[in-house]
C-alpha cells in the first residue's frame, strides 16, 4: 500500500479576506463544491484524469486585488481560469460533481482554481483493486517543518494584471505588468502609418493585447495565407504571402499549439508543396493540415470552423483583426472578399501579407462570397467573438 500526502497550504478564502472579501456559504451545509473539467492532466503511468476544480464568483470591481493577493502566495496562488465555466467544459454551476455549489450574485465573475480532489479522480483513473483516501475537509498534521522558502512579492514589472478579451463567451486573461508594456509599445509602432492611408479610425486600443493573451489560451490555430489574387502573373502582386504564413506556423508550434493553414483551392497544391519544403528544411517541426473550404451553406461554413457543428466550440482560436490594408479597408478571414475583378469561388485570398489566424467581423469592400456570408447572425456572433 502507497500512501500519497497532498499539499493543502492555499485556501481561496484566505485570499478573499485580504481583498475584503467575505467568505460565502455554500447554498447547503457542505463543502464548497468542485467541478470536474474537460481539461486533461498530465498522464504518469496508469494515471489519467481530467482536472478538477473550485470556484469562487468574485465582484468584478475586485478581481485585480484578488490576482494580485494571489500572486503574492506564489504560482500555486493563481487562478487557472476567468470567466465562462463552459471554456473548461462545466455545463451548470449549480451542479457541481463534489460538494455544494455557491450562488453567483449579479455582477459576479466565476474564478477557478485547481481543486485537491483532482487526486481522486487519478487515483479513481489507475483502477487500483483496494484504494481510499480521507474524508472531505479532513487533513494530516505532520511533525514536518516547511523548509520552501515562503513566496515573494512580485517586483512591480512582474506585478499581474486582469484584461478582459471576451465578453461571448465571458473571458478575463492574466498578464505581467511588463508584457503588457511591451505589447502596447508594440501596438504603438505597429499603428504608425508612413503612407498617411487614413487607417485611424480602425484602431482600436488594446486589441493586439486581447489577440495575444487570447492565441495564449488557443491549443489550436488557422492560418490564412495572404497569398496574392493573381499569384499567375509574372511576377505575382507579392509573393510574401505563403512564406509569412510559414513563419507564423513555425513560430505556433514552438509554442505547442496544434496549427492548420487555409488556402484557396487553386493554389492548394502549391501550398502544400511548400509545407512540405518547409518540413524538410526544418523551418517546420512537421506537417500541418492545408485545408480549402468550398461550401455554400450554413450548414457547410459552422461544419468547418465548429466541432460537431456547434457554434459554441470553435475549432480554431478567433481573434480581432490582426492586419490593416491600404485604402481604409480591414482585412479579416471571415468576412474576406475578393476584388470585383476576380471570379469569387469560395473562400478567398487577397493581396497582402500574411494574417496570423482567423478575424472577427468588419466590412471589406468586394464581390466575393466568405465564411460569414453562409452563416446566420447568432452564429456570427457566436463564432465571431470565441
Amino acid at each position: 500500500m502507497v500512501a500519497f500526502l497532498m499539499d493543502c497550504s492555499f485556501s481561496p478564502e484566505a485570499v478573499l479576506e485580504t481583498v475584503g472579501l467575505p467568505r460565502r456559504a455554500s447554498s447547503g451545509h457542505g463543502h464548497v463544491g468542485a467541478y470536474k473539467t474537460t481539461v486533461p492532466c498530465a498522464t504518469i503511468a496508469d494515471f489519467c484524469c481530467h482536472l478538477v476544480v473550485t470556484m469562487r464568483p468574485i465582484p468584478k470591481d475586485k478581481l485585480e486585488g484578488l490576482v494580485r493577493a494571489c500572486g503574492s502566495m506564489g504560482n500555486k496562488g493563481h487562478p487557472i481560469h476567468i470567466g465562462d465555466p463552459e471554456l473548461l467544459g462545466i455545463k451548470d454551476l449549480s451542479r457541481p460533481d463534489y460538494g455544494e455549489p455557491v450562488a453567483c450574485q449579479p455582477g459576479d465573475i466565476p474564478v477557478f482554481w485547481p481543486s485537491p480532489v483532482t487526486s481522486l479522480e487519478a487515483v479513481s483513473s489507475c483502477r487500483a483493486p483496494l484504494a481510499f483516501t480521507s474524508a472531505p475537509g479532513c487533513t494530516v498534521m505532520t511533525n514536518l517543518k516547511i523548509t520552501e522558502a515562503p513566496a515573494r512579492p512580485p517586483t512591480p514589472e512582474g506585478i499581474p494584471e486582469v484584461h478582459h478579451i471576451s465578453q461571448g463567451p465571458l473571458h478575463y486573461s492574466i498578464a505581467s505588468a511588463s508584457a503588457v508594456r511591451k505589447i502596447r509599445e508594440l501596438e504603438t509602432i505597429i499603428a504608425v502609418d508612413p503612407g498617411h492611408r487614413g487607417i485611424g479610425h480602425l484602431l482600436c486600443k488594446d486589441e493586439l493585447l486581447r489577440a495575444s493573451l487570447s492565441l495564449s489560451h488557443a491549443r489550436s490555430v488557422l492560418i490564412t495565407t495572404g497569398f496574392p489574387t493573381h499569384f499567375n502573373h509574372e511576377p505575382p502582386e507579392e509573393t510574401d504571402g505563403p512564406p509569412g504564413a510559414i513563419a507564423l506556423a513555425a513560430f505556433l508550434q514552438a509554442l505547442e499549439k496544434e496549427v492548420s493553414a487555409i488556402v484557396d483551392l487553386r493554389a492548394l497544391s502549391l501550398f502544400k508543396e511548400l509545407v512540405e519544403e518547409a518540413v524538410e528544411q526544418g523551418v517546420l517541426k512537421s506537417q500541418i493540415p492545408v485545408l480549402t473550404f468550398q461550401g455554400e451553406s450554413t450548414g457547410a461554413a459552422q461544419a468547418f470552423l465548429c466541432k460537431d457543428g456547434d457554434p459554441k466550440s470553435p475549432r480554431y482560436y478567433v481573434p480581432p483583426p490582426v492586419r490593416v490594408g491600404g485604402g481604409g479597408e480591414a482585412h479579416t478571414l471571415l468576412t474576406l472578399t475578393t476584388p470585383e475583378k476576380t471570379e469569387p469561388r469560395g473562400l478567398r485570398g487577397q493581396a497582402g501579407g500574411p494574417q496570423a489566424v482567423l478575424g472577427a467581423s468588419q466590412r471589406v469592400s468586394g464581390s466575393g462570397r466568405s465564411l460569414r456570408d453562409g452563416m446566420s447572425s447568432q452564429e456570427r456572433e457566436t463564432i465571431g467573438q470565441s
